[in-house]
């Protein structure tokens, strides 16, 4: 009732958030032009709040769990299982605010990306590169974010899981490249037998601001690891050729 009241007379309303678990916010969110995450900011908190709302620095953090519309869509979280969840009738599957978002004064583009390679064996880094730049009107730090889908599994698995993340500072209106570094030993799954595997198929790796579905699909290209007689057979059907 305050969050309404306020908001009819006030044009722009900062909500503050203090706890240590995510609360459902849709009501006072909607209302609000800005969220402040807080959770249990210790005895300083209050002095970082004023500074962030007046400006005397960025804000660059992400959200490390997801924040639910509902109460019955607990549990939620990024790397749902593959069928886990149902279709609801009444309700979105996707959370209001999801694992790795979170904003600033500055406004970041990512442009396309590119990998090095499109298949990787055990020797190899597979490096995917993109390029970020600084649209806002202030300089700020946009952490990168890099996820992985294994396409086809042997076992029930997540679909996507964050294997890397880079912390990038820029001036307004600079743009820099960023390199992830991702290795066949990163692409593990646990397989039938309990045991930690890498299995060769097909992956798709996704590079963004957050693991929300439709921002990652942005930036999406595919990859596949070759184990050993794959390559042997792969060598024999060439030379064959």
């Amino acid at each position: 009732e305050l969050i309404n009241k306020v908001s009819e007379v006030a044009k722009k309303v900062i909500l503050v958030f203090l706890g240590s678990k995510p609360l459902i916010l849709n009501d006072a969110a909607r209302k609000s032009s800005a969220i402040f995450a807080q959770f249990n900011p210790g005895l300083l908190g209050g002095q970082a709040l004023t500074e962030a709302v007046f400006g005397d620095f960025n804000p660059c953090g992400k959200l490390s769990l997801s924040w639910p519309y509902h109460v019955g869509q607990q549990p939620i979280y990024y790397y749902r299982i593959r069928s886990e969840h149902g279709t609801y009738a009444d309700l979105t599957e996707d959370p209001n605010f999801a694992f790795g978002e979170g904003y600033s004064y500055s406004n970041f583009k990512y442009g396309k990306m590119t990998l090095s390679k499109t298949s990787l064996t055990d020797d190899e880094t597979l490096d995917v590169k993109i390029e970020i730049t600084n649209e806002g009107p202030y300089p700020g730090k946009e952490i990168a974010q890099l996820y992985i889908h294994d396409l086809v599994t042997s076992a029930t698995w997540p679909n996507i899981q964050l294997k890397a993340y880079k912390i990038v500072e820029l001036l307004v209106g600079e743009t820099k490249e960023v390199k992830f570094e991702l290795k066949m030993k990163d692409c593990w799954i646990i397989n039938m037998e309990n045991k930690k595997v890498v299995e060769p198929g097909k992956f798709e790796v996704f590079v963004g601001p957050n693991s929300i579905g439709k921002v990652l699909e942005k930036n999406k290209a595919e990859f596949e690891i070759i184990d050993y007689e794959m390559i042997q057979i792969k060598h024999l059907l060439s030379s064959s050729l």
